[in-house]
């Protein structure tokens, strides 16, 4: 084969894989998955226990607008995965079987996170957790990531085992109970 042939053969190869390169990519840049307000409706139904009242679709997020026990809730939640960036109260509501009394407990000053995505206290999740494992509270810690907001209750029993109990900080159910000895 001649030089001036094999030059040809290489540069002509070298073009097409560059052309296929180029257009894989520019096919990458035009099916960018996004998700569809069904797909957010879903997957906060899923996560959280509540009526969703109105789904928005701004620039590259839904705003999703929520009533749940504890009050009305706006989610900030990503277009391209849907995960959840921001959860706000915007208002509360009280349980009609609790009506407020004159003897309100004086606010404690516990080391609870006070985020406007936190419905329940960190003194009801020790309740929620106790009314499942029995002993003493050794731990409670407040958790936040993309899948959502929870506390952490360690208690030791008198066997000497200790559970975790992991609590939903939003809907106040228990996702989780681990033990270690």
């Amino acid at each position: 084969m001649s030089p001036l042939l094999k030059k040809t053969s290489i540069t002509i190869a070298g073009v097409a894989v560059l052309t296929i390169l180029i257009w894989q990519g520019a096919m990458l840049l035009q099916n960018e998955q996004t998700v569809s307000a069904e797909e957010v409706q879903q997957k906060v139904e899923q996560q959280y226990k509540g009526e969703i009242t109105a789904i928005e679709r701004s620039e590259d997020r839904y705003l999703v607008s929520m009533t749940l026990e504890t009050g009305s809730y706006e989610l900030l939640v990503a277009e391209d995965d849907g995960s959840i960036l921001g959860m706000e109260r915007v208002s509360e509501s009280r349980p009609e079987k609790d009506p407020p009394t004159s003897e309100e407990e004086p606010a404690s000053n516990t080391k609870e996170p006070k985020d406007s995505d936190q419905p329940i206290t960190q003194d009801q999740a020790v309740n929620i957790a106790m009314e499942q494992i029995e002993g003493t509270v050794d731990d409670v810690e407040y958790e936040s990531d993309e899948d959502g907001s929870y506390f952490l209750v360690e208690i030791e029993r008198s066997d000497e085992l200790e559970a975790t109990v992991q609590i939903n900080a939003i809907t106040g159910e228990i996702m989780s109970v681990s033990w270690e000895d």
